[in-house]
């Protein structure tokens, strides 16, 4: 028989040296949404597009993670954070941090090629070699898939949002209320629905994004607002 002393000390360490949880955050995805929308105006890109983005590269999931090595909502590349932006892959996972590289980069990629979405965005998914010897610039065969997808969501998004249907007005708090022609039509916006696609639309329509986003200057037309 174990003496009672020996018991004691034995629970003890096993309470001390029981390895501690690290803390997991969830975050829904109408919240993830809200925070894409919020941080493309705040560095004047079409909301659109980065939700489009979001979509395609990770649907939104804040922990996603590549076998490439890609993390988070926008599928930073931990080499692109650290050398191009100074941050530590450790914060990938952080979705604020996540998405404002991921919004920032896409807005470089702009710049740096004149605008020309489809080229930007190949050289999103799949790197630098979207520009020949010759200084050509094309989209890369491997990126096309993806340039596509991304297009295409863009314009879901821009779509939906352009639905005479619901309207949205803004209160003297500030407040956005979203109405429809019947009761029917404000359930599609059922702050409980599981479905991604509603809650996209939902978070779109709250944020009155094609109406009121007016950028500072017009991309080209291969980046419709």
């Amino acid at each position: 028989m174990i003496p009672p002393t020996i018991v004691k000390v034995l629970s003890l360490l096993a309470v001390l040296l029981t390895p501690i949880a690290s803390a997991t955050y969830y975050y829904a995805t109408d919240d993830i949404q809200q925070r894409v929308i919020a941080e493309a105006k705040r560095q004047n890109i079409p909301p659109s597009l980065a939700l489009a983005i979001a979509k395609v590269e990770s649907n939104f999931n804040p922990q996603a993670l590549s076998h490439a090595g890609a993390k988070g909502v926008m599928q930073i590349m931990p080499r692109t954070a650290e050398q191009v932006f100074g941050v530590s892959r450790s914060r990938l996972f952080d979705p604020d941090v996540n998405i404002e590289l991921g919004v920032k980069f896409i807005k470089k990629l702009l710049e740096r090629y004149d605008d020309r979405l489809d080229i930007a965005l190949s050289h999103y998914n799949g790197g630098s070699r979207v520009k020949n010897r010759h200084g050509e610039l094309s989209v890369m065969p491997a990126t096309r898939d993806y340039v596509d997808k991304v297009l295409a969501t863009q314009q879901d998004f821009l779509r939906h949002d352009k639905r005479p249907l619901f309207a949205s007005q803004v209160n003297q708090s500030g407040i956005v209320h979203v109405y429809g022609n019947t009761q029917a039509d404000l359930q599609v916006f059922d702050t409980h629905s599981q479905d991604p696609q509603i809650e996209t639309l939902r978070a779109l329509r709250l944020h009155n994004i094609t109406r009121n986003y007016k950028g500072k200057r017009a991309l080209s037309q291969t980046c419709p607002f």
